[in-house]
């Protein structure tokens, strides 16, 4: 195994959303890169898997949703700037780390170098997540300042 790509905590989120989570504690990735944190307070839909392929990639099973997040916030517009290909990279080889198989990993760098161009870069739009979901305001300004008033 290269332990080059680790995942250095735990996950920790809770569901705001359909498909939705948030990040209630930083998260702590070691890549070929060196390492990178993804805030909490993050938003992710861990993985972006097609409702007929979910059998295949489960987006909530554990190896496949760390990658995930760390995919999702490389991808998003707030992150610090890595390419594409090497966003989608991490996510194989964390995934394959945490105890995927390499088809399993494979499968997932596939399907994120052929659909995820129109992701990159962008993030959640909030005021659209407000009309939608009045639930998702007042359950993320609870996380919010749980994350951030209490943290140490």
């Amino acid at each position: 195994m290269d332990n080059t790509w680790e995942v250095l905590t735990s996950l920790k989120t809770a569901k705001i959303g359909p498909g939705l989570w948030i990040l209630l504690e930083d998260m702590e990735f070691n890549t070929s890169r060196g390492l990178f944190v993804v805030p909490a307070g993050f938003i992710t839909d861990m993985a972006s898997v097609p409702r007929a392929l979910t059998w295949l990639v489960p987006p909530t099973k554990s190896e496949i949703a760390e990658a995930s997040v760390l995919h999702d916030w490389f991808y998003s517009k707030n992150s610090i700037q890595v390419t594409r290909a090497f966003a989608d990279r991490c996510l194989k080889e964390i995934m394959i780390s945490r105890g995927a198989t390499r088809k399993l990993g494979n499968i997932a760098y596939s399907g994120v170098r052929i659909g995820g161009t129109k992701h990159y870069r962008k993030d959640y739009d909030t005021k659209k997540l407000n009309k939608a979901y009045p639930e998702y305001q007042m359950c993320t300004k609870g996380i919010l300042e749980q994350i951030f008033i209490h943290k140490d």
